[in-house]
């Protein structure tokens, strides 16, 4: 039963070390992560937050993982967040450097963040920008009912980073063999550098092989995907990177069976923090009554 407006302080919070076999790197390494337990049965969903790119889920401007807080102390549910490798500024929550970081390591961080909760507990995943392109990895790799529900805010697919990597360097595509490829990025100081359409704030160096992990995450992710519980998309009009044209196309491509879509006006990145708070409060309701 879903429990409503039951303001609870941390029954138990502690900083957790995960292993994380990483497919990009080819060896193990850890992550961090805060787990919150607030219902000691851990039949309540543990709500987990999955930040974007650069971002830091535990520094001052961290707005998105404290709304997630603040609703699970409401509902007397567990909350679980991580920083990605290279992301966050503080040791104690994030190591490694951006040659380390990949899209297919993240993912690889999610599955160790999911495989650390009990096996009978559900989730409810949010997950900001680049995140939300691993819900549907996440959907085949778990059996039905483990996620309840899902809130995606300001989706970015790694096709749509492709798309403008390609129109900002047009000649990687003439690159015919591995040889070119290399070639290619070698003469341009073995990484490509640049800021994305409507992430200006965002500076990214790209070497050959997270350009490689790019493309083969993308091409994986073309298997059918099954999940039937609530998944809300929350995009901005006017993105030039999430917005409706780029994302509503990725994710009719899945056949999601309850998918609602509420497309914001104008256009800012991030999103208010009660837009946040009111659609996850929502959205935990109707996982929780799935």
């Amino acid at each position: 039963m879903l429990k409503r407006h039951l303001r609870v302080k941390f029954m138990h919070a502690e900083i957790i070390s995960l292993r994380v076999d990483d497919p990009f790197l080819g060896y193990p390494r850890q992550i961090k992560a805060e787990y919150c337990v607030r219902d000691l049965s851990r039949q309540n969903p543990c709500l987990i937050y999955m930040g974007g790119i650069s971002a830091d889920t535990f520094g001052p401007e961290a707005v998105k993982p404290l709304e997630v807080i603040e609703v699970a102390e409401q509902l007397c549910f567990d909350t679980l967040r991580y920083n990605y490798v290279a992301h966050g500024r503080e040791e104690r929550y994030s190591e490694g450097t951006w040659l380390d970081a990949s899209i297919s390591g993240g993912i690889a961080d999610v599955f160790a963040v999911i495989d650390s909760i009990p096996s009978h507990q559900p989730v409810i995943l949010i997950g900001s920008s680049i995140s939300v392109s691993a819900f549907s990895f996440l959907f085949r790799r778990y059996p039905p009912g483990k996620i309840k529900a899902a809130l995606g805010l300001i989706p970015v697919f790694p096709h749509t980073f492709l798309e403008q990597i390609h129109r900002k360097f047009p000649d990687i595509l003439k690159c015919q063999t591995p040889q070119d490829l290399r070639g290619y990025f070698s003469d341009l100081g073995g990484a490509l550098r640049y800021r994305f359409e409507g992430m200006s704030h965002v500076e990214l160096s790209l070497t050959l092989a997270q350009y490689n992990d790019f493309l083969s995450c993308r091409n994986d992710d073309l298997a059918p995907v099954s999940f039937s519980g609530p998944l809300d998309i929350i995009l901005r009009e006017n993105d030039p990177v999430a917005g409706p044209n780029n994302v509503l196309p990725r994710l009719q491509s899945y056949h999601y069976q309850n998918l609602t879509v509420k497309i914001m006006p104008g256009f800012v990145h991030n999103i208010a923090s009660r837009v946040i708070y009111n659609n996850l409060l929502h959205l935990c309701a109707s996982g929780v009554s799935s």
